[in-house]
This record gives C-alpha cells, structure tokens and sequence, in this order.
C-alpha cells in the first residue's frame, strides 16, 4: 500500500483547486492517514456539490497562506542549499552529488531506538550526524517547534519491511 505523503500527494495535485478554494488543503497535508485525508475530500465534495454550505473563515485563510509561503521560503532555502553542495562539489573535483546525498540517508526506527538510549547528547548528535544530518533529529524524536520553518528534512519514518508487508 501506498504511504501517506504518496496519497496526501496526489490528492493535492488531483484536487488543489477545491482543496484550496475551501481552506482544507492544510487539513489534507497535516492528515495522520489515508483515512483522514479521505474524510477530508469527502468534506470538500459535499462542499462542491451543495451538500453542505462552506462559510469561509478569514483566520484560517490568513494561516493557511503564511503557511504556503513559509513553505516556499524553506523551498527554497533548501534548493539554495543543495547548489551550494553541488558547487563545493565541482570544485573539489568530487561527483556533483557528493555532498548533497552526504547524510540523507533516511532513519529507520531501530536507528531511532538506538539513538534514544544514547544518554549524552553530544554523542546522540554526533551519532545522527554520521548518518542523517540532513533530517531534522527533533522532529524524529518529538516534536521539531520550527515545524514548516525547519530547513532540515522532515520525513516520516517506515521500514522497508513494513511497507512490503502492508
């Protein structure tokens, strides 16, 4: 089965417009599941068909559009990033993708599990960084407080056995 982040997706790219015109594309996006963001676009339907009468709600909007562009900034501080690799790249003589690959390797929950019995934080964080620096280690072990703002990659884990074996 598909993971979330593939559905939440293509819902978006399917339904942007209507998502968009009736504020529950942040609704989609935040989503725990498949079954939420099903819930989602069945709310959104009744809304386009006149089932249900949509009365829009200016704060949401505003929230929903900081959003957008708070995401865009990260966007883009991330592809100013990656250039910036490629670059040191090219002029070390290194394959192009050397650095922007260097710690992008994805955590697995053992990882996680591993790195939480790890006491010093000096040692968890050195550890994470061999590895994943460019996942955000606050966000894999709670809660990241920059949410949208962080520049580091947040990215649900799963195991490739759990997603073989559905």
């Amino acid at each position: 089965p598909a993971g979330f982040r593939s559905v939440a997706f293509h819902c978006r790219r399917i339904a942007k417009a209507p998502l968009e015109a009736y504020d529950a594309l942040d609704d989609l996006v935040d989503g725990p599941d498949a079954a939420a963001a099903r819930r989602v676009l069945e709310r959104v339907r009744r809304y386009v068909q006149g089932e249900e009468t949509f009365s829009p709600d200016a704060a949401r909007k505003a929230r929903a559009e900081a959003r957008r562009k708070q995401r865009a900034t990260t966007r883009e501080a991330r592809k100013r990033f990656e250039e910036r690799m490629i670059r040191k790249a090219k002029r070390e003589g290194k394959p192009l993708d050397f650095y922007v690959k260097q710690g992008a390797e994805k955590p697995t929950r053992a990882d996680l599990e591993r790195l939480k019995a790890i006491g010093d934080e000096k040692k968890r964080l050195a550890e994470w960084n061999a590895r994943h620096k460019q996942h955000c280690l606050k966000f894999h072990l709670g809660t990241c407080e920059r949410g949208d703002a962080c520049a580091f990659i947040h990215d649900a884990v799963g195991d490739v056995e759990e997603l073989l074996s559905g």
